[in-house]
């Protein structure tokens, strides 16, 4: 069974995991990968993360040990990174 959602379907859809700056960006994202993209709640909350800056992506990913942290050149050359402003984005796994 399908249901078609737009922008706002789709943000209160996340809100319960995700910011509303994220599902919106995440959204525009999914729509221009594929407009008749088929919402998967579950693969969506397993593929992409929600990270507020680099310092908590560094601590998430790297537990906190500061010799293995990674720069923001790094981050963008090796994953895949939707930018929701100049210091909050989401990684696609």
């Amino acid at each position: 069974m399908y249901k078609e959602v737009n922008e706002n379907d789709f943000i209160d859809e996340m809100r319960d995991s995700f910011s509303t700056e994220w599902a919106s960006t995440l959204f525009d994202y999914l729509e221009w990968l594929d407009p008749n993209y088929n919402l998967d709640t579950a693969e969506i909350r397993g593929d992409y993360t929600e990270y507020k800056d680099l310092e908590e992506y560094n601590i998430d990913n790297y537990r906190g040990n500061p010799w293995n942290y990674i720069e923001k050149w790094e981050l963008e050359h090796n994953n895949s990174i939707l930018w929701i402003n100049e210091d909050s984005f989401i990684v696609c796994y």
